[in-house]
């Protein structure tokens, strides 16, 4: 698993994936990237998300609204584990 210590993102396992909402703008972008740059899956939820806003293969984009129960249960079907 990844995690963010004093700026720098630390791999204490094997590549393994992250779920991230709030993944557009400002901190959110960037510690996004930050983990897409250790080589962590990253799947990104936001209500208005696309692929081509992190165009890396370890990125997937779910364009959700995370305030709506079945687009909550739509995500958690999607993202496995």
């Amino acid at each position: 698993m990844a995690s963010l210590e004093s700026g720098e993102i630390t791999d204490t396992h094997e590549r393994e994936g992250s779920f991230h909402h709030r993944v557009k703008g400002g901190l959110g972008s960037y510690i996004t990237r930050r983990f897409l740059e250790t080589g962590v899956t990253v799947v990104g939820a936001s209500r208005s998300i696309s692929q081509q806003d992190f165009p890396v293969p370890n990125f997937t984009a779910l364009a959700v609204d995370l305030t709506k129960a079945v687009a909550v249960n739509v995500l958690r079907a999607a993202v496995p584990g």
